[in-house]
């Protein structure tokens, strides 16, 4: 948004942090064990905002690790069509 309208920026500092974030994402809050991004790095913990990823573009919607943790979400956080943001049912 800075640099499409001219706004003073760390821009150098920014990307930098943003890259950081990505990799910190993508590397450390995937589980193998539960094929799903999680809630936070180092504990696995599902949060249906993880549904989010795709839209802010962290990753595609047809990429596998999504289409796996939108797999987990619908068995462990969907309720009679409702989709709860902590998991819903026992387990």
């Amino acid at each position: 948004m800075a640099r499409r309208r001219g706004l003073p920026a760390d821009l150098p500092r920014w990307t930098a942090e943003r890259d950081r974030t990505y990799r910190r994402i993508k590397d450390d809050c995937w589980g193998d064990e539960h094929a799903c991004f999680s809630q936070r790095a180092g504990a696995f913990v599902p949060d249906a905002a993880v549904l989010l990823m795709p839209m802010v573009k962290l990753c595609s919607s047809s990429d596998p690790r999504s289409l796996s943790t939108f797999d987990e979400l619908e068995c462990s956080h969907v309720v009679d069509s409702l989709v709860f943001r902590y998991r819903a049912l026992p387990g």
